[in-house]
C-alpha cells in the first residue's frame, strides 16, 4: 500500500488514520469492484439463502467512509443497531476467552 510515516503511539495513529481516510477514500468504480468482490467472497462462505443477510450485515459493519468508497447503501437503522451489537458482543467473548485463557495459564 505504500503508506508511510505510520506513527506506533496508538492516538497518533488514530490521528493519522482519520487524516488518512479523509484525504484518500474516495468512491471510484475501482473501489466499487473490488468491494462488491469482497462483499461476494464473503457471502460465498454461507448458504445461498442467507447472502442478503451477510450483505446487510457487511453494510453494517463498514463505516461511512468506506461504505462511500465502496459505492454501498447505507445499512438500515436496524442493520446499523445489529452491527453494532454484534460487534460489541464479539469483543466481550475475546476479553473473555483471553481472560479465562490467562487464568489457565497461571495454574
Amino acid at each position: 500500500m505504500n503508506i508511510r510515516g505510520i506513527p506506533t503511539d496508538y492516538d497518533v495513529f488514530e490521528r493519522f488514520n482519520k487524516d488518512y481516510e479523509r484525504e484518500h477514500y474516495r468512491f471510484t468504480e475501482a473501489n466499487r469492484r473490488v468491494g462488491a468482490a469482497t462483499r461476494e467472497l464473503f457471502a460465498s462462505w454461507f448458504p445461498r439463502f442467507l447472502a442478503p443477510v451477510v450483505r446487510s450485515a457487511i453494510y453494517a459493519l463498514l463505516d461511512d467512509r468506506l461504505i462511500e468508497a465502496f459505492g454501498f447503501p447505507q445499512p438500515s437503522p436496524i442493520d446499523a443497531l445489529a452491527g453494532a451489537g454484534c460487534s460489541a458482543f464479539a469483543c466481550r467473548v475475546r476479553a473473555f476467552v483471553a481472560a479465562a485463557e490467562g487464568t489457565a495459564a497461571a495454574h
